[in-house]
C-alpha cells in the first residue's frame, strides 16, 4: 500500500478558476454554440476521427523542421522518438502553452506541463492504436515587464 493517498479536488471549492471555465467543464447548455465536442473522454474518438480527415497536413516538414530545431540542444531520445512519430497519420499532438505573466508563477507552468503529458499517457492507454505527443508551446519570446504585468 502507498504511503500517499489521492484525492480528486472539487474545481469550484478551490477558488481557482473562474466561472466560463467551470461552465465549460460542467458543460453548461449556454457555451455549446462554442465548442465542438464535450470535455469528456469520450469525445477524443471523434476529434481523432476529424482531425484523421484532415490531409493538409505535411507531417514530414513539420518532424524534419523540429529535429532540425531540437539538434542543438542534444536532444533527449524519448523527445526525439515522439518527434520522428509525428510523420505518422495516427499521431496526434496534445498541446498547451504557457504565456509569460507574472501573477501565477512557475508552479502553474509546470503542472500544465505535468498535466499536457499525462493527458497524452491517458489517451494512449484508452486509445492504443494511436500515439499522443504532449506540446508544450512557451511563448516567452515577445515579453517584456510591462507586457508580462497585466
Amino acid at each position: 500500500m502507498s504511503q500517499y493517498e489521492c484525492h480528486l479536488l472539487d474545481l469550484e471549492k478551490t477558488g481557482v478558476l473562474n466561472p466560463l471555465i467551470l461552465n465549460y467543464l460542467n458543460q453548461n447548455p449556454s457555451l455549446e454554440a462554442f465548442y465542438d465536442f464535450k470535455p469528456q473522454l469520450e469525445s477524443f474518438s471523434k476529434q481523432i476521427e476529424l482531425k484523421s480527415k484532415d490531409k493538409n497536413i505535411n507531417r514530414n516538414i513539420l518532424a524534419d523542421v523540429l529535429i532540425e530545431q531540437y539538434s542543438f540542444e542534444g536532444v533527449n531520445q524519448n523527445v526525439l522518438s515522439n518527434i520522428i512519430s509525428l510523420k505518422d497519420c495516427n499521431t496526434f499532438t496534445i498541446t498547451t502553452g504557457h504565456q509569460l505573466c507574472l501573477a501565477t508563477g512557475p508552479l502553474y507552468c509546470i503542472y500544465k506541463v505535468m498535466t499536457c503529458i499525462s493527458a497524452a499517457k491517458k489517451l494512449k492507454s484508452v486509445y492504443p492504436n494511436y500515439h499522443f505527443v504532449p506540446v508544450f508551446w512557451m511563448a516567452s519570446e515577445d515579453h517584456d515587464l510591462n507586457e508580462a504585468n497585466h
